[in-house]
């Protein structure tokens, strides 16, 4: 196996699938079983959202939607940044993060982006000092139940988290058949 085989294996499903904006890419945990109490971490802007989408399972075509296991309930944890920054490398770094409360969410079985309204968004603007010009949140997802698919049930996926994109965007078919 050649080296960019090897990083092309290894790297296909990591977290960093869920915020890169492109459904076709997904981050499917990694542990036996599958996968509830399992965490992966997206980021969103509040600046006039009080809201943000996940995408589950693998939407590439209706086979792979039903062959890998996707979550059903969810914890959407709230972690806000004390300070956020640019860093070198054009990313941005968010530091003294902290702990600000959780809200549970009952997903759809349905493939297509899911909007999940903030309950806490008043309180958590209240809360977070004003950054300029975005208003960046942690979402850390916890799995707490799982509808299990047909063929992969020991893979538990999640393709995007996040609301950076136009609302038409999140309205699009995910699945391509």
């Amino acid at each position: 196996m050649s080296q960019n085989e090897w990083a092309k294996k290894t790297c296909a499903r990591t977290a960093y699938q869920v915020h890169d904006n492109r459904d076709g890419t997904l981050w499917c945990e990694g542990v036996s079983g599958t996968g509830i109490g399992e965490v992966v971490v997206g980021l969103i802007d509040l600046k006039k959202k009080n809201f943000f989408y996940i995408l589950t399972g693998d939407q590439y075509t209706r086979k792979t939607f039903e062959s890998f296991s996707r979550p059903s309930e969810i914890v959407v944890h709230y972690l806000l940044p004390g300070e956020v920054g640019p860093s070198q490398n054009g990313g941005t770094i968010l530091t003294n993060v902290g702990y600000f409360g959780k809200q549970s969410v009952k997903l759809s079985s349905e493939p297509g982006y899911q909007k999940i309204e903030i309950q806490p968004y008043k309180e958590i603007l209240k809360e977070i000092k004003k950054q300029e010009d975005e208003i960046l949140v942690l979402v850390a997802i916890e799995i707490k139940s799982v509808i299990e698919g047909k063929e992969n049930k020991e893979h538990t996926c999640i393709a995007e988290i996040g609301n950076f994109k136009d609302e038409s965007f999140y309205k699009k078919a995910t699945i391509r058949d």
